[in-house]
């Protein structure tokens, strides 16, 4: 029953990030059973997990996001949260950027501090590129939360590497100074 449910919970929150310790709580399970169940989870392909970006170990593994190995799964589990098209794209951005990752050999991360970078692709130990997914790009708070997070990003990390996948027009923006791809989805896949 708590399998069921706590599958069905994830299912329900894909794209989100994943604290077990919370989930333990919630479930009213130990952590360790919760990290056990969700490893049944993902060895069985239903999630595949993202890690978070930091050069420690530790807060790699504190937490993770899980995505759907087909967003599929959300939609015949009937969601009643609301539209859910961006964390449906942002679920297809990353398993687009997983298969690349065999070939081109980099390591896909996601950030979290003050703000959030929904993908950090590194090699060798160095950020490469940072890409935000956003289903409506509207002018306004919405985009400049994107821009901005990407800005943010790029002043950490020392990447010049932006890019932004939406489900609107591709066009290029300058930020604070810094040169931002804003892509297409159907031109980005």
């Amino acid at each position: 029953m708590l399998m069921r449910d706590l599958a069905a919970h994830l299912v329900s929150n894909f794209c989100r990030e994943c604290n077990y310790a919370q989930l333990a709580k919630q479930f009213g399970a130990s952590d360790q059973t919760i990290r056990t169940y969700i490893g049944y989870i993902t060895q069985a392909y239903l999630f595949i997990p993202l890690q978070k970006f930091s050069y420690k170990s530790r807060v790699r593994l504190r937490s993770s996001k899980l995505y759907l190995v087909d967003v599929g799964f959300a939609t015949a589990m009937n969601n009643l949260s609301g539209d859910d098209t961006g964390w449906k794209l942002e679920n297809i951005v990353y398993l687009e950027l997983l298969r690349r990752s065999y070939q081109e050999g980099y390591q896909i991360y996601f950030f979290r501090e003050n703000y959030e970078i929904d993908f950090i692709l590194c090699k060798a130990r160095k950020v490469i590129e940072l890409i935000q997914v956003c289903a409506e790009l509207q002018e306004g708070k919405t985009e400049h939360r994107e821009l901005q997070a990407l800005v943010n990003g790029a002043t950490q990390f020392s990447c010049e590497q932006l890019t932004l996948v939406t489900l609107s027009a591709s066009r290029t923006a300058i930020h604070s100074g810094h040169t931002i791809h804003i892509v297409n989805a159907k031109e980005w896949l």
